[in-house]
């Protein structure tokens, strides 16, 4: 089975996937540069993981996600901002998710606009994913 994070991860592309006018456009740590055919576009890449032991059977784990919006267009953050309050509402109410977390928490967002024919914009917004775990497994959910 896989890790708590790795169903988490995978939980956000599967459950994003169709839900906005990205479309199927969703990828998971995308290295490769996002092309004009291929906007709008939500990028899924894990950031950070810290640990807090609760007692000897539970661990509590804080999972940041950055979750990436490329957009074409003028102004390109106003393009974005019908995907995120998407996005934003999927990733906090959908029931899939939740059952793997004690808490989602959106904790910034930051806009990045770049010079072309049309404005190459990305708004990337991180979340925070609490759950819990047992000490000696991290596949088990508390």
């Amino acid at each position: 089975m896989s890790s708590i994070r790795e169903q988490i991860l995978s939980t956000i592309v599967t459950v994003l996937n169709g839900a906005t006018v990205a479309g199927s456009n969703i990828f998971r740590e995308r290295e490769t540069p996002i092309s004009r055919d291929m906007v709008p576009a939500i990028v899924v890449t894990p950031e950070e993981e810290t640990d807090r032991l609760i007692n000897q059977l539970c661990n509590e784990c804080t999972l940041m996600v950055s979750i990436g919006i490329y957009t074409r267009g003028d102004p390109a953050d106003q393009i974005a901002d019908p995907i995120a309050t998407a996005m934003h509402t999927i990733l906090m109410t959908n029931h899939s998710i939740l059952a793997l977390v004690i808490q989602v928490k959106k904790n910034s967002s930051k806009w990045e606009q770049h010079e072309a024919d049309q404005t190459a914009g990305v708004l990337t917004m991180s979340y925070q994913f609490r759950y819990l775990h047992t000490v000696a497994d991290i596949t088990t959910i508390l």
